[in-house]
Parts: structure tokens; sequence; C-alpha cells
């Protein structure tokens, strides 16, 4: 349980650093996502703890009455991502790429290819279906692959 737990720490600090752009508002989020887990036994429920965490992320925007973090491309340039190598010229594409897509195809790119989610997982979070996944996975690739060949 104990390995599950900071496992699934260190996926709600990465998910709440893709939505805040900074490491130590992510963290205190990623904390806050767990004590508020903690007193319903769900520290362990991955589908819960994303939904918590995009809770609290949602609410910190709203606070500040902010643009959305997806827009504050400086914040990334200056901290980088976390457990990726910076300024490796494919890895700066791609996130190019992705940032220029609508927000729900940034959350799906993210959950099922950087923090490598299951099918299952995805779904839950989402409340879709598996087949929706499936589906949502194979439009979202076309379009980045588009988007990729458009920029050279």
């Amino acid at each position: 349980m104990r390995t599950d737990v900071e496992e699934n720490y260190n996926k709600i600090y990465k998910y709440c650093f893709f939505h805040v752009h900074d490491r130590i508002l992510a963290e205190d989020l990623t904390q806050e996502t767990f004590l508020r887990a903690l007193p319903r036994g769900m520290e362990g429920e991955l589908p819960y703890l994303y939904t918590v965490a995009g809770n609290l992320c949602t609410d910190y925007y709203r606070k500040r009455e902010r643009e959305a973090p997806y827009l504050e491309e400086t914040k990334w340039k200056e901290q980088g991502i976390p457990g990726e190598q910076d300024n490796i010229p494919e890895m700066l594409l791609i996130r190019e790429a992705v940032l220029s897509m609508p927000r729900e195809a940034r959350e799906f790119v993210y959950l099922r290819f950087v923090l490598e989610e299951s099918v299952s997982v995805v779904a839950e979070i989402l409340g879709i279906s598996r087949f929706a996944v499936y589906r949502r996975e194979k439009m979202i690739l076309k379009e980045l692959r588009e988007k990729l060949k458009e920029g050279g």
C-alpha cells in the first residue's frame, strides 16, 4: 500500500504541475489532495485523486482570476517538466502542438501518454466508456500528427 500511495503522490504532483506550472504550488495542491482523500480512505484511488486535484487546480485559477494555466509558457521554460530533460527539440515541438489543442485534448494527452494511465483509469476519470477512450485517443493522435506535419 505504501508504494501505491507514493506512486500516486508522484502522479498527482505531476498532474498538478501540468496545470499550474509552479513546483511549490503543485506540491501544495498535491498535499491538499491527499489531505482531502485520507479521511475518506481514498488515498489509493487514483481516479478520485485526479478528480480532487483537478478541482483544486481549477479553484486556484478561479480565485486568482487568471488566464488558463496552459498559456503560461514562460514558467514551463523556466522550470522544465518534472522528470523530463529540457531543451530537446522534439519535445518542444510536441509540447507546442499539444498546447495548441483544446483543454480537453491536452488533459487526455497528459493522462494517457505522459502519466501513462491505463484506458480503464482514463475512462473512469473522464466518465466515458473504454471504447470512447480508444476513439478519442485515435482522433487526438491524428490531430497531433497533422499539427506536427504543419510545423515541419
